[in-house]
């Protein structure tokens, strides 16, 4: 197939510019990505070399997806094109040996309950309270992301450069970084180094939710599409500004895609209006929805393909959230069963997990598939998992000093900080290292007061080390996950599918830190998937359901931000509505609760009255906002009983 074959006009423009620059704006489900693959379809048919293709996606299944969808084609070279992540990008540029010499810096990534260790240590030097420091570390995270760092003066009071120096020490000395440091040193690297070769590597740089990506992350696409050679250089961005949705969870610069052309002259910028997912009446109350937020004088408004079906829209309310819970999965049993849909083709979305939960336990008590993704579930707050994990780490690098931080700190509340202080002055004096400090000790060679403690852990490890590293693969993963401790079972799971492809313990780490660092969603062809609003961007299925809609829960705005933050949180959760909607190519499901407990509304930050244990709760206003057209919300038991008739 030709890369033009079947292409409407919109799609063939987007895909046949051959000019540098390339802006298209695309609302939901207007077929961006698809625009993109047969670019980069047509840049290999015309003989471009594959080397020379970046494709940068927002997730890892994207970029996988496209080079399926390449390879489904017939596309002679895709296998060889670039298609990653920038995370991915700046990781493979800064792991190599020559830029360690010249940084002085290792690619060894703090995951976040590892953050811990390092603020305990900190507030010991620093002298002042974890807490403190967790938000001057928020701080400096943003700062990074939006280029506040590039400024004369930064860090500007005493504090935050005391605060800068004491945590480069210790990430030198764990030799680790920050996730929030991989695009700034990226930058650094490449601006500082104009000879090095992924500056001059890619001819065509092509990147989907532009919108999404930070001041920073935007800065690096720049760098890397400036150079002078090789001739021809492009650049093509595609995202939606309406949909920009990690403004507060990853500091996005959704600015970025609007001001584009500004940016870089000669643009051809295309919008996609045609939205080639949705129903028509779910397209009426996106639409609706765009124009009560009034965040713009004229939205770009969506617009119906010609074949669109109107679908089904329904707005529920039930009377508590356990109500919710079983009657959702009641409703998407009796579906299932009718035929009208798969497991597979079922997506919830909740603003809050607790109900997600429940709602897979019922479907599963209705012999129903489902499974949940919630990002955080795997490592925080679970000592055992994080202890697995550490060792894990540990037998695939006997050097990685943070895991060994971490294990000699778990089983303390204080992280045993004060006599890892005195190990860590004892290193930086003698040049040892922390396991040869401790086996100084440990053998009588060397005296360190008050440090017993640890060297009764070091012991323990390693033993524990030693035992590990004489036993196959699958009792390695028996005795850091066993099967009967529920928090580490989903380590257990990922190690045990990591181990039908993995020949080694190296292998399986990689894979492991990989599915943690940048977790995706679970590949699945028979499960019903409930998430978190967030993690629905870039999916469809025909059947969508919005649980939790209350007031407090979606939009959620922090009681002591300012008024300038609730405004940007506010229009932040517009657009994350937004995107919930537009994700569903037959039927939308929109739900809330009537009443609920007093620590189940405490637990969901739910807007409620003040009785002391049921209180009534407020739908989401949003809600009010789809317009004249929206469905009249009805009773969850009536629905169900004219629906499931029972």
């Amino acid at each position: 197939m030709a890369w033009n074959d079947g292409l409407d006009n919109d799609f063939s423009a987007i895909a046949g510019y051959e000019g540098k620059y390339t802006c298209v704006i695309a609302g939901a489900g207007t077929g961006k990505s698809f625009a993109l693959k047969r670019k980069v379809q047509r840049l290999l048919e015309q003989g471009e070399s594959p080397a020379s293709i970046l494709v940068i996606t927002f997730t890892r299944t994207a970029a996988r997806d496209l080079k399926n969808d390449l390879h489904s084609l017939g596309v002679e070279g895709c296998d060889l094109v670039r298609a990653c992540t920038l995370h991915s990008l700046c990781y493979s540029i800064l792991s190599k040996h020559e830029v360690f010499r010249v940084m002085e810096r290792e690619t060894r990534t703090l995951l976040e309950h590892e953050e811990a260790y390092l603020l305990a240590d900190l507030s010991l030097r620093l002298k002042r309270g974890k807490r403190e420091l967790d938000e001057q570390l928020h701080a400096f995270t943003s700062a990074w992301a939006r280029l506040l760092n590039e400024e004369p003066g930064w860090p500007r009071t005493q504090e935050d450069r005391e605060f800068d120096s004491e945590m480069i020490s210790w990430l030198r000395f764990h030799k680790s970084m920050l996730v929030g440091e991989l695009v700034p040193l990226a930058i650094t690297y490449l601006r500082n180094n104009p000879m090095s070769p992924e500056r001059s590597q890619y001819k065509h740089i092509i990147v989907d939710e532009y919108q999404d990506l930070n001041k920073a992350e935007q800065r690096l696409v720049k760098l890397l599409s400036e150079y002078e050679l090789p001739e021809n250089r492009t650049l093509t961005v595609a995202g939606d500004d309406n949909q920009s949705i990690f403004v507060t969870l990853k500091y996005a610069h959704p600015e970025g895609i609007t001001s584009f052309k500004e940016e870089y002259p000669g643009t051809y910028e295309k919008p996609l209006v045609t939205c080639q997912r949705c129903p028509r009446r779910v397209i009426d109350l996106a639409n609706s929805f765009m124009i009560a937020t009034a965040r713009k004088e004229h939205p770009r408004l969506l617009q119906p393909k010609e074949a669109a079906i109107d679908g089904e829209v329904d707005i529920l309310q039930w009377r508590t959230p356990n109500n919710e819970a079983g009657g959702i999965a009641r409703i998407i049993s009796r579906r299932i069963s009718t035929g009208e849909v798969n497991p597979e083709d079922v997506l919830v979305l909740t603003p809050r997990k607790e109900i997600g939960y429940e709602i897979v336990n019922d479907l599963i008590a209705l012999g129903v598939k489902a499974q949940t993704c919630f990002s955080d579930a795997i490592l925080q707050k679970k000592n055992k998992a994080q202890e697995g994990y550490a060792y894990l780490s540990l037998l695939h690098n006997d050097g990685d000093v943070v895991s060994y931080r971490v294990l000699l700190g778990i089983d303390a509340g204080d992280k045993r900080s004060k006599p890892y202080k005195r190990i860590r002055q004892h290193c930086f004096q003698s040049g040892d290292t922390v396991v040869e400090t401790l086996s100084k000790i440990e053998s009588g060679n060397l005296s360190i007061p008050f440090t017993d403690g640890l060297v009764q852990r070091h012991r323990v490890i390693n033993e524990r080390l030693q035992t590990l590293s004489t036993q196959a693969l699958p009792d390695v993963i028996d005795q850091l996950f066993p099967d009967n401790i529920e928090e580490v079972n989903e380590l257990r799971q990922l190690c045990l599918r990591a181990l039908e492809k993995a020949d080694d313990i190296h292998e399986i780490y990689r894979i492991i830190n990989t599915e943690i660092i940048q977790p995706e969603l679970p590949t699945t062809d028979d499960s019903v998937l409930i998430l978190t609003l967030h993690k629905a961007k870039g999916l469809t299925a025909k059947m969508v359901i919005i649980v939790n809609c209350l007031e407090g829960c979606i939009p959620y705005v922090g009681d002591y931000d300012s008024n300038e933050e609730k405004e940007r949180h506010l229009a932040e959760q517009e657009r994350l509505f937004f995107v919930s909607l537009t994700r569903t190519t037959k039927i939308l499901i929109i739900s809330s609760t009537g009443i609920m407990r007093r620590g189940d509304r405490a637990r969901m930050k739910a807007i409620a009255g003040k009785e002391w244990y049921w209180s009534e709760t407020q739908p989401s206003h949003f809600i009010n906002m789809l317009g004249q057209n929206a469905p009249l919300p009805q009773v969850g038991d009536d629905y169900l009983r004219h629906t499931c008739g029972n």
